[in-house]
């Protein structure tokens, strides 16, 4: 299981996927376009994506089922 974030042209400097709750379920460094995150470790449920590359900062909503 897993994802790639798209619509960063440069490497990200962190993703952080965090629960409902508010709650850092995993951190990823510095990681290149298209590269593809792993989630199977990672229940089922509605998370929410923190990134950052940049100057530039973004969150989206990620639904795992």
């Amino acid at each position: 299981d897993g994802f790639t974030v798209s619509g960063f042209a440069c490497t990200m400097d962190e993703i952080t996927l965090v629960n409902v709750l508010g709650e850092k379920i995993k951190i990823w460094k510095n990681i290149p376009p298209g590269r593809q995150l792993k989630t199977g470790d990672v229940p089922d449920g509605v998370y929410f994506l923190q990134v950052k590359a940049g100057s530039q900062t973004a969150v989206k909503k990620l639904v795992k089922n």
